[in-house]
């Protein structure tokens, strides 16, 4: 049913000779993404304040200059469909944050919550229907877990 090779990172390390081929080449790769992960949760080195990109590309130079990708082989894996799609809703995103929309949102979905538990209910049971409604698989009667849980049968 699901595709196994694709789901590795998932079962431990274990299966990460075979999945990368060499043990210590697929840890270094790892061990740049935990890096990349803290830097972007704590956003502060001593006085330095990083911003996102900054991280992400310090990561990605990480990678390139310890030779886990080569230069060419990462321009090659650039989609410009995916560029284009994610350049497309930073705009919209940023639009509807400038326009205050956003916030206007906001206070209307989570004006109701009177605690820090019914906002947590709140995100989780509104991010389930907003699945149900946008994801196409739902549309076309293959059943997601997140909307089985959370979408009334239909």
């Amino acid at each position: 049913m699901y595709n196994t090779r694709r789901y590795y990172i998932m079962v431990g390390l274990k299966n990460l000779p075979y999945a990368c081929g060499k043990r210590q080449i697929c840890m270094i790769s790892i061990i740049i993404l935990i890096i990349v992960f803290i830097l972007i949760a704590i956003r502060q080195v001593g006085n330095v304040r990083l911003q996102i990109w900054q991280i992400m590309l310090l990561g990605a130079l990480g990678v390139l200059l310890s030779g886990q990708i080569s230069p060419l082989k990462a321009i090659k894996s650039i989609n410009p469909d995916v560029m284009f799609f994610l350049f497309g809703v930073f705009i919209v995103g940023q639009a509807l944050e400038s326009s205050g929309y956003l916030s206007h949102l906001s206070y209307k979905f989570f004006r109701r919550a009177r605690s820090l538990d019914s906002m947590v209910l709140y995100i989780l049971f509104g991010n389930g229907y907003a699945i149900c409604i946008f994801d196409e698989r739902y549309l076309s009667h293959y059943r997601d877990s997140t909307c089985v849980v959370t979408c009334p049968e239909g």
